[in-house]
């Protein structure tokens, strides 16, 4: 045995691999062992160190994702894991990789919450999701727990209070619920509990493909490599273990219907499988991704039509037709196809029967679309508008003839149907009997259904649904099963809100059975000021700003970096630390690398020293060079100093081409002095949720208590002026340039008011320009005013002063009113600044 040369080997291995990544493989070899290798082409060792000579291929593979670091042999250790378990793959050209899995998982920012809650994620997949049975992959998984609760290569803290929490994906839900079951009933006391398991849109009830789809396979694998494919891609254990549509009873070649929904008790997911769904040893949440309105979506009858022929003259020489339909309960046509080749081939078969499940309410999938697209590139690639065919004449010489390909029918009419029904994927139940074999399943809706407490309606403690409070409820017809929102300017930002609900739905579970009643806390801290434990999981308003934020994980670090007081760092470093003076100074300096995008998010963690008296607000510039020209300031931000890291985040705006030729940030600090740490400067791209913006209910900005007046270095100056004419404040501006504003505290919306009037002294402000918040572009001069009172009076419309290109949806509001002073040694006496 040579247990100490495996034990250096997966040791070299795991340290050659990315800091935050560790990929492990898995293999049950044929004795029983479970074993282990950080390398696809590595050495596999079981669970007690032990070589093992085994087959090269895995069963099951882990990502776990930036772990904490430990003194064991592949130098991490689980905290709180948090394991999310890959669907089927049925692409028959390609094997689907960790990394895509993880790319997929960003886009909906679940491994960045994952993270900031103190999980660590773990992503699970499997080898074969279709050639292997559910049990058989179910089975992996359960050693694969056992593995990782108890083995000599890496640690688990905490293991007996915190557990596991499984979050599987389509298949992957099915294979997380049998697995979890099976690890649960046999494990020892003083294990990793499973502590709650989630699913997203699997199907617990079984899964639809368009019958007339089934036909449609049937037929044309006998005439094509790659419908061949499909078809025993869709017939493996994996696939068809969760097809609700099944053959009953042999294929007579007629036009009969032979395909029926099957829920017989010998098929696993409705036999041995409910043995895990039944079970009450963990906590259950539940997330279908189909509408609940009580009624099947409208819908074509007819998914495609083609037609192509190959003609001489007026004679047909060859003709390829194919198209399926779904006229629901009643018994019509639903697949027709047939291949005809002059004198060698004429195959036909029509189907005529019902298809009642093809649009039952639920998740859908554009199966028509795939089929229609392949066949119609098929049969393009058959009867090309020019072909030419080889013939030989009766002597036996060879004759070229050309013939005209062209078509009758092409048509796409319906692109998607029903992939997992709703119900299915909340494994909900009628009168005690499963959803999927009675009319509920068509017919149940949100209304009055306790999802959040379901009862004897699901076997969950927890089933969710697109309803009302969705922000997908109101399409014409449900998403697509397990949509990725993309990212960047292809992002749909529908698709990830609803992504980010779901995602919400799950987490708000996981923290409500996270807290701990007697003593009113969350046993995990992360949870704290985060999420709140009497919150309904439905109402979308108590999402916290961690997971909408985070929506898509698309977060990158700034390729340069450069801090104005610590002229060594730059940015290799993830945290830089320095010492800020008093007052109003830029501190870093930050290039994107091109053009910034809109709607993204500027985010950075500052620590600021301990200080009872001390006070420090955080600003961002953008500017189209680096050495600030066209600089546009952001909304300045408090920055608390109490020693610990704060998250600071600045929203660019969303309107397409208002942040043309910007590329640069420049971060600044306004403060009494203090040591500052600034820690990982980011961009995120398109993550921030849209915030209602505060009506302001004061129409005076000066003279009023709650707005503060402040200056920007220390060559604008406000004092308090008296006169016989009144009393207000002077603004003295040293240097072209110099500036003052009244603080409003936060954005506020302004489109309750037309217009701001000013009141200053005669005399004065004639070269003092105002607007709001960085609009100095729209600056306007407070000279050749109107004398009113004694004093002069400019009123100025707001629309002319505010950017509302870089205000949300592009209304009237701003955070700060600006006077600047346009030449040296400027004065301004304000006597009154009011919104009308």
């Amino acid at each position: 045995m040579r247990i100490i040369h495996i034990l250096l080997c997966l040791m070299a291995a795991a340290g050659s691999t990315f800091a935050s990544v560790h990929d492990l493989y898995f293999r049950q070899s044929e004795s029983g062992r479970f074993l282990v290798k950080t390398a696809y082409d590595g050495l596999w060792a079981a669970a007690d160190g032990v070589t093992v000579d085994d087959k090269s291929g895995d069963n099951v593979r882990i990502r776990v994702v930036d772990p904490p670091a430990s003194n064991t042999l592949f130098g991490f250790e689980l905290q709180r894991p948090f394991l999310v378990l890959d669907g089927i793959y049925l692409d028959p050209e390609s094997n689907r990789t960790l990394s895509e899995f993880m790319g997929e998982a960003e886009q909906f920012g679940l491994i960045s919450v994952l993270q900031e809650l103190g999980y660590t994620p773990i992503l699970v997949q499997f080898a074969e999701t279709v050639s292997k049975g559910l049990e058989a992959n179910s089975n992996y998984f359960k050693s694969l727990l056992q593995f990782m609760n108890d083995n000599p290569y890496f640690g688990f803290r905490d293991k007996a209070e915190d557990g596991f929490i499984v979050m599987g994906i389509s298949q992957g839900g099915i294979l997380g619920r049998y697995g979890s079951y099976l690890y649960d009933i046999s494990r020892p006391a003083g294990s990793a509990p499973i502590t709650l398991y989630t699913s997203l849109d699997s199907p617990h009830q079984g899964a639809i493909i368009p019958k007339g789809l089934h036909y449609t396979i049937n037929f044309w694998a006998a005439h094509s490599d790659d419908a061949e494919k499909f078809n025993e891609l869709i017939g493996g254990p994996g696939a068809s273990e969760l097809l609700l549509y099944q053959p009953s009873g042999a294929d007579d070649g007629s036009t009969k219907d032979f395909y029926s929904a099957d829920q017989s008790s010998q098929r696993f997911l409705f036999g041995k499988y409910r043995n895990a769904a039944n079970y009450k040893g963990f906590p259950s949440v539940l997330i279908s991704q189909g509408q609940m309105k009580g009624a099947s979506p409208s819908h074509k009858k007819k998914y495609f039509e083609l037609h192509r022929t190959a003609t001489k003259l007026t004679a047909v020489f060859g003709r390829t037709v194919s198209s399926f339909s779904s006229p629901d309960f009643a018994k019509e046509e639903i697949a027709r196809n047939r291949i005809y080749v002059f004198d060698s081939l004429n195959s036909s078969r029509n189907i005529i029967g019902s298809t009642e499940y093809d649009f039952i309410q639920g998740s859908t999938y554009p199966f028509a679309k795939t089929m229609y697209s392949s066949l119609r590139e098929g049969f393009v690639s058959s009867i090309p508008n020019d072909m030419k065919v080889k013939l030989f004449d009766v002597w036996g010489n060879p004759i070229n003839i050309s013939f005209t390909g062209s078509w009758e029918k092409d048509a796409l009419y319906q692109a998607n149907s029903t992939f997992i029904p709703t119900t299915s994927a909340m494994d909900m139940l009628c009168g005690g009997e499963l959803s999927i074999g009675v009319p509920c399943s068509f017919k149940e809706s949100h209304q009055g259904f306790p999802f959040e407490a379901p009862g004897n309606r699901s076997s969950a403690n927890a089933a969710y649904a697109v309803d009302p409070t969705h922000p997908r409820y109101n399409e014409a017809m449900s998403g697509r099963h397990i949509e990725m929102p993309g990212v960047g300017d292809q992002q749909d930002l529908n698709v990830l809100r609803g992504m980010q609900t779901d995602v919400w739905r799950i987490l708000c579970e996981v923290a409500k059975r996270d807290y701990d009643v007697t003593s009113k806390s969350y046993r995990n801290s992360r949870f704290s000021g985060v999420f709140d434990p009497t919150a309904s999981c439905m109402d979308i308003m108590k999402m916290p700003a961690l997971i909408q934020n985070s929506g898509v994980v698309q977060r990158r670090k700034f390729a340069f970096a450069r801090y104005d007081y610590n002229e060594k760092a730059t940015e290799s470093k993830d945290s830089v630390r320095f010492k800020v003076p008093a007052g109003w100074h830029k501190v870093a300096v930050f290039d994107n690398g091109g053009k910034i995008q809109e709607g993204s998010t500027f985010e950075v963690d500052i620590k600021a020293g301990k200080s009872a008296s001390g006070w420090m607000k955080a600003e961002l510039l953008l500017t189209t060079t680096k050495a600030g020209t066209g600089q546009i300031q952001m909304q300045e931000i408090t920055v608390p100093m109490d020693g610990a890291a704060h998250t600071l985040r600045w929203t660019m705006p969303e309107t397409k081409g208002s942040l043309t030729n910007y590329r640069w940030f420049r971060l600044v600090l306004n403060s009494s002095g203090s040591a500052v740490d600034v820690m990982k400067p980011r961009l995120v791209y398109a993550t921030m949720a849209k915030q209602n913006v505060e009506y302001i209910t004061n129409p005076v900005i000066y003279p009023n208590n709650k707005v503060s007046v402040r200056t920007a270095g220390e060559n604008a100056s406000v004092e308090f002026y008296s006169d016989a004419q009144g009393s207000g404040q002077d603004l003295k501006f040293k240097n072209i340039g110099d500036f003052v504003f009244y603080d409003f505290g936060g954005t506020k919306n302004l489109s309750r008011f037309k217009n701001v009037k000013v009141l200053y002294w005669p005399g004065t402000c004639g070269a003092t320009k105002v607007y709001f918040d960085s609009y100095v572009k729209g600056a306007v001069n407070l000279a050749n005013g109107d004398a009113f009172g004694g004093f002069v009076e400019k009123i100025i419309p707001l629309k002319s002063i505010v950017n509302t290109n870089f205000t949300p949806d592009n209304g009237i509001s701003a955070s700060r009113f600006v006077l600047r002073g346009s030449n040296a040694g400027e004065r301004c006496l304000v006597d009154s600044i009011t919104l009308e």
